[in-house]
């Protein structure tokens, strides 16, 4: 839910005019992917039909690191995957859907990490854009 609270605040304008300059981009996915001992694959993760990677960067949540891939969709929404590394290991599960804040999310499991996938976007887009990031993350 704090993350609903905090992508809800995001507008079109919060991510229009950020800088896509390769070289940061692929630097932001190296500390990224350090950070939360993920491997995110950038040219993958960029490969999402109708949504534009716009950046990775650290937030943080309860004292762990959280990663945030933001996405701009074809309409110009906020779209953003969050990714944090959790202590227990348990069972995957399939993509549960819901609406947090007004806002459409997918979320799942692995192992290690947790998926979160928010925005303003038609649900049945979000799932389909969760099903194919889950694809690239779980390799």
């Amino acid at each position: 839910m704090e993350v609903a609270r905090y992508q809800a605040l995001y507008v079109a304008d919060t991510i229009a005019h950020i800088g896509r300059d390769p070289d940061l981009i692929a630097l932001q996915f190296e500390r990224a992917s350090r950070a939360i001992n993920l491997n995110l694959p950038q040219q993958a993760l960029s490969d999402v039909a109708e949504l534009q990677l716009t950046r990775a960067q650290i937030l943080g949540y309860n004292g762990a690191p959280l990663i945030q891939i933001a996405y701009q969709s074809k309409t110009g929404a906020p779209i953003a995957l969050c990714i944090i590394a959790k202590a227990d290991s348990n069972a995957q599960g399939p993509i549960q859907s819901s609406v947090m804040m007004g806002l459409a999310s997918s979320s799942w499991e692995t192992d290690n990490h947790q998926f979160l996938l928010i925005g303003n976007a038609p649900n049945q887009e979000m799932k389909l854009w969760a099903q194919k990031l889950r694809g690239v993350l779980q390799g």
